[in-house]
């Protein structure tokens, strides 16, 4: 005996089931709403919840971390967000932070402070934006160097966006630029 699929009429093998595309539709967006809630927690702003690789006409390694530059408005927010996606497909556990916003955040909570730059340091995929934009002060400065030092030491992946090298300190860059792989970005590449 023929049934309908009960979303969208056509035939099934019993009432009790979706059809097979239909199936097939609810789980894909069953695992698409579990990437977002993911994407939420490792820290990716709203705005680039749905970022993907696909997005971009070029394509990235990303077995390595990737160091982006380029002008402001071409992307680098976006390919960051979808690198994390990407590896948060793979299961793996990722962390995404603001530059500035992250310092303003340790400044606010000063007594978990030690806690989240030792989380920083530790997670195994670690996206940082816009760092070299937050005002850099020794105290800047030694955070970044303690996080970057720990995480090239023990390989961890870091991939991260700037504007210009120019505002990052050599001892920094040459961490970046020795543990990733250089992404010069265009205007508007999305």
């Amino acid at each position: 005996m023929v049934n309908k699929c009960p979303k969208c009429g056509r035939d099934t093998l019993s009432v009790d089931y979706l059809c097979e595309r239909c199936r097939t539709r609810s789980i894909f967006d069953a695992l698409l709403e579990q990437i977002e809630k993911r994407m939420k927690v490792s820290g990716v702003p709203p705005r680039y919840l749905h970022a993907s690789l696909s997005d971009f006409k070029e394509e990235y390694d990303t077995e390595a971390g990737l160091f982006i530059m380029g002008p402001v408005g071409c992307g680098k927010t976006h390919l960051l967000a979808a690198l994390c996606r990407n590896h948060l497909l793979k299961a793996c556990k990722c962390y995404f932070i603001n530059a500035p916003l992250f310092f303003a955040d340790l400044k606010a909570n000063l007594d978990k402070s030690h806690d989240k730059i030792k989380f920083v340091s530790e997670v195994p995929y670690l996206f940082i934006d816009d760092i070299g934009a937050e005002r850099v002060t020794d105290y800047v400065f030694e955070i970044w160097y303690r996080i970057l030092e720990a995480r090239y030491s023990n390989m961890l992946y870091t991939s991260v966006t700037l504007n210009s090298v120019d505002t990052l300190d050599e001892r920094l860059f040459r961490r970046l630029r020795d543990s990733t792989k250089l992404v010069e970005m265009e205007e508007n590449e999305v």
